[in-house]
């Protein structure tokens, strides 16, 4: 069961602890040390004050394209560290699929209806996000980014938050590969990845009711796929760790061989990040 330790913070919708998890021999997670979250770019003073005097944050990850950390940079955090490590697919790198006049005042959900449309030819969110994951898992570019991710985290001098935009693609393919390292049950890691629907649904929400209020938009499938692009459904990391185990020899494997992760460096941050 993912045990939902939302932080709660004013400018951000799905910041969680991922402490307290069973891992390898049956150590548990340390609590306070790695934090899931969407972009932090709209983080209060509040927040701030959260995140330096109550979690100690030391180094802050970014896994964010370039052009989304340009438009929406993250807060400064004092004391805090920042890496950007850019995460991204080849479709969404390459849009250049029109969007319906209706959305000329609409920049945002042109380019969520372009990114739609990129992701699946049908405009089936729930077949197109799956093709996401699998670029995250299979593109050369991600599996350097990823592994620089772990490596990044593993020399942490403190508390670690990770997030992109929402909290729940790159960052939870991120917390999936940080959370089999730390050897936490397979269902457990999808049962973590699934909370983010419950914490985004505000956010899918607002998206729903503003494009009702498009002038001209009438077609409730495409409506409900753009919203679908807001949220996470469990079947889309099944597919990712199914690629993982049909063409890389499953997720030892692939952590092993693909992102270069050597069992020293395992071990070290089973050591770090497990209470014993």
């Amino acid at each position: 069961m993912a045990f939902k330790d939302i932080v709660d913070l004013q400018g951000t919708h799905n910041t969680r602890d991922l402490g307290g998890y069973y891992g390898y021999r049956g150590y548990k997670v340390k609590r306070g040390q790695l934090f899931r979250s969407d972009s932090i770019h709209a983080l209060t003073e509040r927040d701030i004050e959260v995140l330096k005097d109550r979690y100690h944050l030391a180094l802050d990850i970014d896994l964010r394209s370039e052009q989304e950390k340009h438009i929406k940079p993250d807060r400064e955090i004092p004391g805090c560290r920042y890496v950007g490590i850019s995460i991204t697919s080849k479709t969404i790198q390459g849009l250049t699929i029109g969007a319906p006049a209706l959305f000329e005042h609409y920049p945002q959900f042109a380019l969520h209806y372009r990114r739609l449309f990129a992701l699946n030819k049908e405009g089936s969110a729930l077949e197109g996000m799956k093709n996401l994951y699998l670029h995250y898992v299979d593109m050369e570019s991600n599996q350097t980014g990823f592994t620089e991710f772990i490596k990044t985290v593993m020399e942490a001098d403190g508390p670690v938050l990770f997030h992109c935009a929402d909290g729940k693609d790159r960052t939870g393919m991120a917390a999936c590969y940080l959370l089999h390292i730390l050897g936490v049950a397979k269902e457990d890691i999808l049962d973590d990845y699934a909370a983010s629907a419950e914490y985004l649904e505000v956010k899918v929400q607002e998206r729903r009711a503003a494009l009702h209020r498009v002038e001209g938009l009438h077609d409730e499938n495409l409506i409900e796929n753009i919203c679908l692009l807001g949220t996470v459904r469990r079947c889309w990391l099944e597919a990712a760790l199914d690629d993982i185990d049909k063409n890389y020899g499953g997720m030892d494997r692939y952590v092993r061989e693909i992102l270069k992760i050597s069992d020293g460096t395992i071990t070290a941050l089973r050591n770090k990040y497990l209470e014993k």
